[in-house]
C-alpha cells in the first residue's frame, strides 16, 4: 500500500510541474501581447539623405510650411498608425500643393515616423502613395531654425484652391458698363454725365416745331391785321 502512494505521489508531482508549465507559457505569451510589443509594430532602420537637394530628388513633394494641426489616430493601436499633419505652406520646392496640405507619417519613430516640430518652420519632404502624402523619419525633414537656415533650393508660392482664384465679372453691370462708353468719344461734347450719347434729334425736332408754330400764329395776326384795313 505504502508503494502504491509513493507512485501516485510522483505522478502527481510531474502533473504539477506541466500544469505550471504550460501556466507559465500562457501567462508570458498574454503578457508579450499586451505589453510594449503591441505597441510597436517594427523597428525602423533607415538612412537619411545627405542634403536637402537629395531629400528633394528623391520625394515627389518638398515645401516649407508651418504646422498648425496634429491629428493623432483614435484608437491607437500600433506604432504605426498614421498621424495626420497639416501644415500652412510658405513655398513649394517641388510638386503641386495648395495654401494648406496634410501630410501623413507613422505615429512612431521606432515605425520610421517623422518628427516633426510646432516651435519652428518645417523643411518637409513626402511621398505619393495613392491620394495621399506620406513622409517617414529618414525622409530628410527638418526644422528651419537660425542655426540650419532654410533649405538653399529654389521655391513658389503654393497654388491658390480653384475656388479662391481670380473669377471674371460675371455682373450684367460689369461687363457692359465699359462697352456703354464706347458711343462716344472721352471729354466730347456729346457725352452726358452717364457716358452716354445725347439725343439731340428729337431736341432738334421739338425746336422745329416750336418755330412753325411761331411762324403760323405771326402770319395769322398779320393776315388779321391786313383783313381790318382793308374795310
Amino acid at each position: 500500500m505504502v508503494s502504491n502512494r509513493k507512485g501516485c505521489g510522483v505522478m502527481n508531482g510531474k502533473r504539477g510541474v506541466r500544469l505550471g508549465i504550460v501556466v507559465l507559457a500562457v501567462l508570458s505569451a498574454v503578457a508579450v501581447s499586451w505589453g510594449p510589443g503591441a505597441e510597436v509594430a517594427s523597428a525602423c532602420d533607415c538612412h537619411g539623405p545627405a542634403s536637402d537637394a537629395e531629400a528633394v530628388e528623391r520625394s515627389d513633394v518638398a515645401l516649407t510650411g508651418t504646422l498648425v494641426e496634429r491629428i493623432d489616430p483614435d484608437p491607437l493601436v500600433t506604432s504605426a498608425d498614421a498621424v495626420r499633419y497639416v501644415f500652412d505652406v510658405e513655398l513649394v520646392h517641388k510638386g503641386s500643393v495648395g495654401p494648406r496640405v496634410e501630410v501623413e507619417s507613422a505615429f512612431s519613430s521606432a515605425s520610421c515616423g517623422a518628427v516633426i516640430s510646432d516651435e519652428f518652420p518645417m523643411f518637409v519632404v513626402a511621398t505619393e502613395e495613392g491620394d495621399r502624402l506620406v513622409t517617414r523619419l529618414c525622409a530628410g525633414n527638418r526644422p528651419i531654425t537660425d542655426l540650419e537656415g532654410p533649405p538653399q533650393i529654389d521655391g513658389q508660392a503654393p497654388t491658390p484652391p480653384s475656388d479662391q482664384r481670380q473669377q471674371q465679372p460675371t455682373s450684367t453691370d460689369e461687363v457692359a458698363a465699359p462697352a456703354a462708353r464706347t458711343s462716344c468719344e472721352e471729354g466730347s461734347v456729346d457725352c452726358d454725365d452717364t457716358g452716354g450719347s445725347a439725343d439731340y434729334t428729337l431736341i432738334a425736332s421739338l425746336a422745329a416745331g416750336a418755330a412753325l408754330a411761331i411762324a403760323a400764329a405771326a402770319g395769322a395776326v398779320w393776315l388779321t391785321r391786313r383783313r381790318a384795313r382793308t374795310r
